[in-house]
């Protein structure tokens, strides 16, 4: 396994901030605002996405040798 570099730390840091950043907009922007903002869609894709960060997270904090592939599928 890699050890943790500054870049590392840093791509960490951002995928927590977009983990909040998503879990903070669904809560106080989508909810509130409801209509197509509180559709199962979007609700779901909003979902994903935070726990793709939060994955993304869990596999660089332990230096895998894998989480290039979930890093990979969570830029896409």
């Amino acid at each position: 396994m890699a050890t943790q570099t500054a870049s590392s730390t840093d791509c960490i840091q951002n995928c927590q901030e977009c983990q909040t950043t998503l879990n903070e907009t669904l809560t106080n922007h989508c909810l509130p605002e409801g209509g197509a903002h509180v559709e199962q869609q979007h609700v779901k894709l909003m979902l994903d996405c935070a726990a793709a960060c939060a994955a993304c997270v869990d596999f660089m904090s332990r230096n895998s040798d894998h989480h290039a592939h979930y890093c990979k599928a969570c830029a896409a």
